[in-house]
């Protein structure tokens, strides 16, 4: 289509996949970008079904950005379903934020790319994705594909003549903090008295302003809570008296 395009970690052998490169390890491309005077940097994982893009400066812009860029670009031409982006509970609340201010919505699902695309089906929305680069365009393909969200981007960046950095800006990023914590048993958090005290304590001191998520792995024996607003030190003290309690509770 005409773009100069400089590859790198494209030599599979059979054993390299994601070593060293691709979405899962995007620093070799952020800075090839400063190295080659390029556009933006293209970070596809091993089976390219997430895509993670860095802009001209070498800085990372992540799904949730992607989906506010091409929310808001939908919005105006009138074809975002529903006036709606189904993420998971995981997106920053800066996108949620974002696509309110342009009379939008964000819908939450479960953590994993499969809980966002069963949402979409179900009720009829076309843009969808996780902050890791999991981008779902329901009228462009039936599942997540960091090939199709990348080519979105760049056909953005064409119509608006804009570089990227400024078109990624436009949603503000909240801090997020996020801690794991082993666990000998997974006890039904609800059960437990203290937390939910302080889970409701906390809630309100984030206010509207930020969030606090504590769930458990769904692979892994670990409980894992992360923290979101504007003070990034509340953050972390919030993070870790909710992690002392649980290491308590759960562990002994």
């Amino acid at each position: 289509m005409g773009a100069e395009v400089i590859t790198i970690g494209t030599n599979p052998d059979g054993k390299n996949i994601n070593q060293e490169c691709g979405s899962l390890h995007p620093e070799k491309m952020m800075l090839a970008i400063q190295e080659e005077n390029a556009d933006l940097g293209i970070a596809l994982d091993g089976d390219a079904d997430r895509v993670i893009i860095a802009d001209e400066k070498g800085a990372v812009v992540d799904g949730d950005q992607i989906m506010a860029m091409c929310g808001m670009h939908l919005l105006e031409k009138g074809l975002l379903n529903k006036k709606t982006i189904a993420a998971t509970v995981m997106s920053n609340l800066g996108l949620e934020i974002f696509i309110k201010s342009l009379g939008g919505k964000l819908v939450r699902t479960r953590v994993g790319d499969r809980y966002v695309v069963e949402e979409m089906r179900q009720k009829g929305y076309n843009l969808g994705g996780e902050q890791s680069g999991h981008i779902i365009f329901l009228d462009s393909s039936t599942t997540g594909d960091g090939m199709i969200a990348a080519l979105k981007v760049l056909e953005l960046m064409v119509e608006k003549q804009k570089p990227l950095s400024e078109l990624a800006g436009i949603m503000e990023k909240y801090p997020q903090v996020i801690k794991n914590l082993q666990v000998k048993e997974k006890k039904p958090l609800e059960q437990i008295a203290s937390y939910c005290r302080l889970k409701t304590d906390l809630d309100q001191r984030l206010g509207n302003s930020g969030r606090l998520l504590v769930r458990y792995s769904g692979t892994e024996p670990k409980v894992r809570v992360m923290c979101e607003g504007a003070d990034y030190e509340c953050l972390q003290n919030y993070c870790m008296e909710i992690i002392e309690l649980l290491d308590k509770e759960l562990n002994g």
